[in-house]
């Protein structure tokens, strides 16, 4: 496609990683992972400061798409306590 992938954009315009948050004041964010996501490689997957209140909260069976086009009851037996809450 002509692309070259920038994986550290975020970083480089916004300072967009645990240093740059801190530095610039972040505090009480709750960034959320459904762990099955393929998204959830390039988030945080562990708190970057309990002090600031800025909390990881990793769902392990969860993704972005897991609410979507199921035709199962819901809640169904195999679904795990973090899909629960």
């Amino acid at each position: 496609f002509g692309v070259t992938p920038s994986p550290r954009e975020l970083v480089s315009a916004w300072g967009f990683d645990r240093e740059g948050l801190l530095a610039q004041g972040a505090s009480r964010i709750l960034f959320t992972n459904g762990l099955n996501d393929g998204w959830s490689a390039g988030g945080f997957l562990t708190n970057l400061s309990v002090e600031r209140d800025l909390l990881v909260l990793n769902m392990e069976n969860g993704a972005h798409h897991s609410e979507l086009g199921h035709s199962r009851p819901c809640p169904s037996p195999g679904d795990t306590p973090d899909v629960l809450a």
